[in-house]
């Protein structure tokens, strides 16, 4: 184990030779990570942004709006048409 007293002037001897070590690291870093979030987010995006198809209206959107899409008037008059569409009539001649 390193002594504190050691400690300390290696700490003192570090900080003389790089005044400025840790704010450089710290930019660099962020420049490192940004580039990192945006090439990933680039070769990734399929996975975050999945368009999908309705299946009461054949509209296109994304996945988390699905659910929304759904509620809305327009998605569910289409439903009401194809549920109207699909019974069956049944005229009885008398």
């Amino acid at each position: 184990m390193i002594s504190t007293e050691k400690r300390q002037e290696y700490l003192s001897t570090f900080n003389q030779k790089h005044p400025d070590y840790w704010t450089t690291y710290r930019e660099n870093i962020q420049e490192k990570s940004k580039e990192y979030r945006d090439k990933y987010y680039l070769e990734n995006k399929d996975k975050f942004l999945n368009k999908i198809t309705c299946d009461v209206c054949g509209k296109n959107m994304f996945k988390q709006n699905l659910k929304r899409h759904q509620k809305a008037k327009f998605c569910q008059t289409v439903a009401l048409l194809q549920t109207l569409e699909n019974l069956e009539l049944v005229v009885v001649e008398e």
